[in-house]
């Protein structure tokens, strides 16, 4: 899951670094299923069905690496599922250009999936529709005789020869104004663009040929608020920038400002926040969409110039206990 933190639970992290990783789950009780409203989603048949998407992203490169793996349980007397489709989104208008440079797995069978990218999914042609889950940058697909396996299984509804046995991995180099000051959590709380559909995931995964009446279907990503803030232009002097909140529709958006990246501890909470006061409040507001465009003048002064400055987003409502913080946008201001 994204980078947050509950009363209770110290956030242990400033800014991402190189070797950081964040990962969302597919599947599982408070997660969405398009086959019903169970909880926990289900297949077609009632089986279930799981899987995990884990983001590393280098921001000095751009390179974006995705690893999709299949942990659904082997239950006795049913097919384990397959994954086919892949879905999930990138920081919309801070990438402007996504390309799929590689696909790979340590087993001995390589995946061979086709993507098809949408790296503006608010203007038309919108390619990456998936039912009620909405529009998304990125579609990974391939067919079920082609699909990733979980290799702690058993039994497969599929031939196993072509199955891609264990984790594959997906490498993307992408672009844009706020590429370089991306973190891996950020890929993982960019959601899918509603309407289409009614429900907002991250991401979500197309499993066939599982349980006991050849069971498909699509699952997603949890549900309640899973906040991400990145930044849409360049912070320089004179600018005026995009701060993107993404969010649940209906969860509260309050972007929190800092001039001070030191870390603030609260021991009476039992937190520790990656800014310390005074805080300004730039915008505070429930989501009416799953991305909120919130613009923010830099003043053309050049004593500005080399001014660090921290950005939470402090989201609270359905699913948090009691709130969630997105991870930390942190920049210099610019000439």
């Amino acid at each position: 899951m994204i980078r947050t933190a509950t009363i209770g639970i110290a956030v242990s992290t400033f800014l991402a670094t190189l070797a950081a990783q964040t990962q969302v789950t597919i599947g599982g009780p408070g997660t969405k299923g398009l086959q019903g409203a169970s909880d926990p989603p289900t297949l077609s048949d009632g089986s279930n069905a799981t899987a995990t998407l884990t983001y590393r992203y280098a921001p000095a490169t751009g390179r974006l690496e995705v690893d999709v793996a299949n942990t659904t349980p082997q239950v006795v007397g049913e097919t384990n599922p397959v994954i086919t489709q892949v879905y999930f989104n990138v920081p919309q208008g801070a990438v402007t250009g996504i390309g799929f440079v590689a696909q790979s797995t340590t087993g001995s069978v390589q995946p061979e999936f086709t993507a098809a990218i949408d790296a503006d999914y608010l203007n038309s042609p919108n390619g990456n529709h998936v039912g009620g889950f909405g529009l998304f940058h990125v579609a990974l697909t391939t067919n079920n005789r082609r699909g990733i396996a979980n290799p702690a299984a058993t039994n497969w509804g599929v031939p196993t020869a072509n199955l891609v046995m264990g984790t594959a991995t997906f490498a993307f180099d992408v672009t844009g104004p706020g590429a370089a000051q991306l973190t891996d959590a950020d890929f993982a709380a960019a959601p899918s663009w509603i309407p289409p559909g009614s429900t907002v995931v991250t991401a979500a995964c197309k499993f066939q040929a599982g349980g006991t009446n050849d069971g498909s279907g699509f699952i997603g990503t949890r549900k309640g608020c899973v906040p991400g803030l990145w930044l849409d232009g360049a912070p320089c002097i004179g600018n005026t920038v995009h701060l993107v909140a993404a969010n649940e529709p209906g969860c509260h958006n309050c972007l929190t400002a800092s001039l001070d990246p030191t870390p603030f501890p609260l021991p009476p909470l039992g937190i520790t926040l990656p800014a310390s006061p005074p805080y300004v409040v730039i915008h505070s507001q429930d989501a009416a969409s799953p991305l909120t465009f919130v613009p923010l003048f830099i003043p053309n002064i050049p004593g500005l110039v080399g001014q660090p400055v921290v950005i939470l987003n402090l989201s609270f409502g359905p699913g948090t206990s009691p709130f969630a913080i997105s991870d930390t946008l942190a920049f210099t201001i610019c000439n």
